[in-house]
């Protein structure tokens, strides 16, 4: 995935228990560039709805399920997710950056669906 503006980006989706790929590249790039100051962190929240007040996962550098593989390039990977804790249904995400002069960025947004599973 490579954005230039605040984009969406629906998840591929998954059924209810199974392992979530996570995502193996992410690059973020302004007017076809990294941004100029390195990130210094992202964090990846998933919500029933946007505005709910309760998060239902949680992803960040700060415990490694989001790793920033080079901080220049704001280049990151999510490492895969064993089982997914999310019921079924819609979920939605985003995906927010801090550089390291601290400023805070969310460069994409979007869904995942959640299948409910036959097999239990």
């Amino acid at each position: 995935m490579s954005f230039e503006v605040v984009g969406e980006h629906n998840l591929r989706g998954i059924v209810r228990g199974d392992t979530w790929n996570g995502v193996p590249s992410i690059a973020i790039t302004v007017n076809e560039a990294p941004p100029v100051i390195p990130a210094s962190s992202a964090r990846m929240q998933f919500r029933r709805d946007p505005d709910d007040g309760l998060v239902a996962l949680d992803l960040s550098t700060d415990d490694d399920s989001i790793v920033i593989e080079d901080a220049a390039n704001w280049e990151f990977s999510i490492p895969s997710v064993t089982p997914f804790p999310l019921g079924n249904g819609v979920w939605y995400y985003d995906f927010e950056t801090i550089d390291t002069s601290g400023n805070k960025r969310t460069y994409f947004k979007g869904t995942i669906t959640v299948q409910r599973d036959t097999t239990r």
